[in-house]
């Protein structure tokens, strides 16, 4: 038997084709395993750095295959990014305004507690305790003055703490008359 010269000029490609044809495979059996494709991260400047970059960094580095892409969004419903799919994962702050922890639609899990920054002039009796911190409990004896953004998801949780504890407070005040 011989090959015809376009047999040999098809046998000259053979190891290119074979090595390109297992290079598709590898491709297609990523996106069946999940780890291939785009993942869309958005959420808040703080959970950027802190969580998301690294995670994302760490996600390139097993999965080569995967893309990642990362965003603030921060004028964007990130729920509604979710749901109309352009994000496939958030990481968010509660608001009282977001959905309830058991909708659903999301699954939601806590990631991580953000430590807060209190802020007093010098002479407060706040400014001896740098070192060890000040509870919530006891911050909340105090009357503060808030700033900053109002749509800053940081704000309505601290403000409910504060305002719980207040009530708790003048609660034994009142059972201690």
């Amino acid at each position: 038997m011989r090959l015809t010269p376009a047999a040999l000029a098809l046998v000259a490609h053979a190891d290119a084709l074979f090595l390109r044809w297992e290079e598709a495979r590898a491709d297609l059996a990523g996106y069946a395993d999940g780890v291939a494709g785009r993942l869309r991260i958005t959420g808040v400047a703080t959970a950027i750095t802190a969580v998301i970059a690294p995670a994302a960094a760490r996600l390139r580095d097993e999965l080569p295959r995967l893309t990642v892409e990362m965003g603030e969004d921060p004028d964007e419903n990130r729920f509604e990014l979710l749901l109309s799919g352009r994000a496939d994962l958030a990481v968010v702050i509660p608001a009282p305004d977001g959905p309830a922890p058991d909708d659903a639609r999301f699954v939601q899990r806590p990631v991580l507690e953000e430590p807060q920054d209190l802020l007093v002039p010098a002479g407060h009796r706040f400014a001896r305790c740098a070192r060890q911190g000040v509870s919530l409990a006891e911050a909340g004896t105090e009357s503060w003055t808030r700033a900053g953004d109002p749509a800053d998801q940081h704000q309505p949780p601290i403000a409910r703490a504060l305002a719980a504890l207040r009530a708790v407070a003048d609660d034994r005040e009142v059972k201690r008359v």
